[in-house]
């Protein structure tokens, strides 16, 4: 987190968007890309991608949170799969400001 912002206010943030993302994930299934197109052009932001990502990961394996079955399973077939095109982005356009 950049300077005078809490850490915990952030985890807290990136945490509540990624059960968001857990429940609507089936009905908005190009949120994630989305997310990751805007939040890939700083630092900052991509930390917090990253961040969404691995709450998302370690939440939906959560049995606190309650969603169906069938959605955490898909849930996680969907990060399977969208994670390395997630982490290809965030490096290749990160590669890129770098030439």
């Amino acid at each position: 987190a950049s300077e005078g912002q809490p850490r915990h206010l952030l985890n807290s943030l990136c945490t509540a968007l990624a059960i968001l993302i857990i429940h609507i994930n089936e009905n908005w299934t190009n949120f994630v890309e989305h997310l990751s197109q805007e939040l890939s052009d700083s630092v900052d932001h991509a930390t917090c991608l990253l961040l969404i990502l691995k709450y998302m990961a370690s939440d939906c394996d959560n049995d606190s949170i309650v969603v169906e079955d069938s959605i955490r399973n898909n849930f996680f077939q969907f990060i399977d799969s969208i994670a390395p095109k997630v982490f290809d982005q965030i490096f290749n356009q990160w590669a890129m400001k770098l030439l």
